[in-house]
């Protein structure tokens, strides 16, 4: 095809609630596999979408340390993130839409569509 065989990412961040139990059943295989080949750099971090991106508080340590790379991100994918904490998204979502660049994509993969109309009615 077209692709540049040569083509590599800059970097992936991989974020979640139980990250630690993802990292050791499925992302550090993963980026064996992804890792230099087809992206540079592979992190992996905490998040917890049920408490807001930005609060102000010194408390959200976690949640603080990604809203200061959300500016610099292309793409934002997800998949059944909103069904699985259903009605706690809302603050975090709409602070992430809000912060990230101008052209930044966002990709909700959802079971069922009633959680994407919410979050539309709420951007």
């Amino acid at each position: 095809g077209n692709l540049d065989e040569n083509a590599c990412l800059r970097e992936v961040i991989f974020l979640d609630f139980a990250m630690k139990e993802w990292k050791e059943a499925v992302l550090d295989d993963l980026t064996q596999i992804l890792s230099p080949r087809y992206v540079q750099n592979v992190t992996c971090k905490f998040c917890d979408i049920t408490t807001p991106l930005l609060s102000g508080e010194s408390d959200n340590i976690e949640n603080g340390e990604i809203w200061q790379i959300v500016e610099n991100t292309d793409i934002f994918l997800t998949s059944y993130l909103l069904t699985e904490t259903r009605n706690k998204w809302d603050q975090f979502i709409v602070q992430l839409v809000g912060l990230a660049k101008i052209g930044a994509m966002f990709y909700f993969a959802e079971p069922m569509p009633w959680q994407l109309h919410r979050l539309i009615r709420l951007s």
